[in-house]
C-alpha cells in the first residue's frame, strides 16, 4: 500500500495529461454545439422527426449528402440536451477535431463515459472497454446520448455495438 501510493505520486501527472487531452476534445465539441445551436436557423420538423425517433430507438442513423446540414443538426439537438443534468452527452463531429485516428475517438468515449481504458489500446481493446462502458452508463439513472458524426467510407465502425442498452443513445 506504502509503495503504491508512492509510486501513484511518482507518475499522476502522466495519467492527467494524458487524459487532459480528452477532457479538452469534450469541451472543443460542447462549444461547437453552443456555437452552432446559436447559430442554427430552424429545420423544426427535421428535429421534431429526429427527437421522435430518439424515443423509439437507441440507434439511429443520420444520413445525407456532404453539406446537407447533418454536423449542424447533431450539434444542435447535442447542445439542446447537454443541458439536462439527467443525461449524459457526448457528442464527437470529425470535422475541427485534431483526432483522425478511430483509437482517439475510442478513448475520447470511453473517458467521458468514465469507462477503463485498457493496457493495450488497440482497435478491438478498446472497442470491448468502450462497451463496457456503455454498459456499465446503462445502470445508471441518467439517459445517455453519443453523437458520432464522422466519414465512414474512410473509418471503421465496426466498434459500434448492434445493440444498445436501453438508457443509451
Amino acid at each position: 500500500n506504502v509503495l503504491w501510493n508512492a509510486v501513484e505520486n511518482l507518475f499522476p501527472a502522466k495519467m492527467e495529461s494524458y487524459k487532459s487531452k480528452f477532457q479538452k476534445e469534450y469541451q472543443l465539441q460542447i462549444a461547437n454545439c453552443n456555437r452552432v445551436n446559436k447559430e442554427f436557423v430552424s429545420r423544426s420538423k427535421i428535429l421534431t422527426n429526429i427527437r421522435d425517433e430518439m424515443k423509439k430507438s437507441n440507434l439511429i442513423q443520420l444520413a445525407g449528402q456532404e453539406g446537407t446540414g447533418r454536423s449542424s443538426i447533431l450539434r444542435k439537438i447535442a447542445s439542446d440536451m447537454a443541458r439536462s443534468k439527467s443525461t449524459l452527452v457526448i457528442p464527437y463531429v470529425q470535422d475541427g477535431s485534431d483526432f483522425t485516428e478511430m483509437e482517439d475517438v475510442l478513448q475520447y468515449f470511453i473517458i467521458n463515459l468514465d469507462g477503463e481504458l485498457p493496457k493495450d489500446t488497440n482497435a478491438q481493446s478498446l472497442a470491448i472497454s468502450f462497451q463496457e462502458a456503455v454498459q456499465k452508463n446503462a445502470l445508471s439513472d441518467r439517459k445517455v446520448f453519443i453523437f458520432l458524426d464522422i466519414q465512414t467510407e474512410t473509418d471503421n465502425t465496426s466498434w459500434i455495438p448492434d445493440i444498445l442498452p436501453e438508457n443509451t443513445v
